[in-house]
């Protein structure tokens, strides 16, 4: 996913830098991301699918079953508690 990332960035002329500041996340998470030491929440994931003009199902195509199924357990929850409030 993160390699997915990189890849948009370079074709979009976006630095990290200027991801990072547009979705107002710190450059070394983003980088982290890339490399794969670290997973963003689903509200960044958004964010970076915006800025990057791609689907989140594009993003997540590289992940594994599982890997994917967490997300979108995760997204579940988060989406569930949103409509709560």
């Amino acid at each position: 996913m993160g390699l997915r990332v990189n890849e948009c960035t370079n074709d979009k002329g976006l630095t990290i830098c200027k991801l990072a500041y547009t979705i107002d996340m710190e450059s070394q998470s983003i980088h982290g991301f890339e490399v794969g030491g670290v997973n963003p929440s689903f509200i960044y994931l958004s964010e970076i699918c915006k800025v990057l003009d791609i689907d989140l199902k594009e993003l997540l195509e590289d992940f594994s079953e599982k890997i994917l199924h967490s997300y979108i357990t995760r997204l579940r929850i988060h989406l569930h508690l949103y409509t709560i409030n």
